[in-house]
């Protein structure tokens, strides 16, 4: 709660540098798949280049991190999570996919709001209901795209978009 309010009352400011962001969520992946190595979770990472961006490292941590965790808990039966990293026009796009449960089209838009959590949340999934807000209040703190493309039963696609920083 307390990180929350410190993004939404701008007590904390975005420290923004540049930065690779490939390299940065490689790190965050190897991380992750070393905590729930006894999961049986595949974690893909797909990407063509590395990718230089400006923005809040620290910040932009918590939003991968976040994103990553709920790909992780809502993970089909295939337990296959997908980050993906596409370059669009002078954007760079993270994907976050899961193949689980989905949410129903019409909670998306709540889903970014403090303690909301969708019908098909998973009751022994770990969490406080307010990741999803963090990575919305960090994200519009930054002036980046973000959202999401959900089917029942199908799975999740969380993403957002930065402007790349030319070499």
């Amino acid at each position: 709660i307390l990180s929350l309010t410190k993004i939404e009352t701008n007590s904390i400011e975005m420290d923004k540098e540049t930065y690779n962001i490939t390299e940065n969520i490689r790190e965050i992946v190897n991380r992750q798949e070393k905590l729930i190595e006894n999961l049986k979770i595949d974690i893909k990472f797909e990407y063509d280049q590395d990718v230089m961006i400006k923005a809040d490292c620290e910040q932009l941590e918590k939003v991968i991190y976040n994103f990553l965790s709920n790909a992780i808990n809502y993970v089909g039966e295939d337990n296959l999570v997908i980050v993906r990293q596409t370059i669009e026009d002078k954007y760079v796009k993270i994907s976050f996919i899961d193949h689980g449960v989905g949410i129903p089209e019409e909670e998306i838009d709540n889903i970014w709001y403090r303690y909301y959590k969708a019908k098909t949340h998973k009751r022994a999934s770990v969490g406080s209901g307010l990741g999803l807000a963090i990575v919305r209040s960090i994200l519009e703190k930054h002036g980046f795209e973000y959202g999401v493309v959900s089917k029942l039963n199908s799975g999740s696609e969380f993403w957002f978009k930065i402007l790349t920083e030319s070499k």
